[in-house]
């Protein structure tokens, strides 16, 4: 788990992605497309790479992304 201030900090670095991916979508006139990752496996990279994955809060940036004007 983590701590208030990692969630904290976690979240404000997905609002800035969110922000420069809808921003460079705009600027290219372009669609952002997301996909469900669930159920994806990672067979190469290791244990390391699947950790990384699979703790990625991929619902929450797309949410962000979603809801941007």
């Amino acid at each position: 788990t983590f701590s208030r201030s990692e969630r904290h900090a976690i979240d404000d670095r997905l609002r800035k992605i969110s922000r420069q991916i809808v921003g460079d979508a705009s600027e290219r006139d372009a669609l952002v497309v997301t996909a469900n990752l669930e159920g994806i496996q990672v067979r190469t990279g290791g244990l390391e790479m699947s950790r990384r994955l699979h703790s990625m809060p991929q619902n929450t940036l797309t949410h962000y992304i979603k809801y941007k004007p």
